[in-house]
């Protein structure tokens, strides 16, 4: 586990692990996808270097508001991300903060269909108070 706010690489199948404290959440505050630079992913410049997009609201999406958040960097969870050559491997460069903040689960009743019979199942919500 890496320690918040540390700007890390995470390669391809490699996991992106994101803890906070009882009591704190995650803010994410940066993330990019594709070969940014040379490093522990990427070591040798084949020039394909400095291709890469901005997925922070995507890993907002993800993991800002909980207390943890895992992200495998694999394709799939990178649809249609194809900053760099589709020949060469991407990474994720990203960080986090942990801030103070309370998640809640709300339990509601979802709104029902005109024309339906039948209910539907309680629905979860969830709410982050910062």
């Amino acid at each position: 586990m890496d320690a918040a706010g540390d700007i890390h690489e995470y390669c391809h199948f490699e996991t992106f692990r994101a803890r906070c404290p009882h009591g704190d959440v995650i803010l994410m505050q940066s993330a990019y996808y594709g070969r940014k630079s040379l490093g522990r992913c990427v070591r040798t410049n084949f020039g394909f270097i400095g291709c890469y997009t901005d997925v922070l609201q995507m890993m907002d999406r993800r993991c800002t508001g909980r207390a943890s958040c895992d992200v495998d960097v694999i394709e799939p969870n990178f649809d249609d991300i194809r900053p760099c050559n589709v020949e060469l491997k991407s990474y994720l460069q990203a960080n986090y903060v942990c801030i103070a903040g309370t998640t809640l689960v709300i339990i509601g009743v979802n709104g029902r269909r005109e024309g339906r019979k039948k209910r539907r199942k309680k629905g979860r919500k969830r709410l982050t108070l910062l």
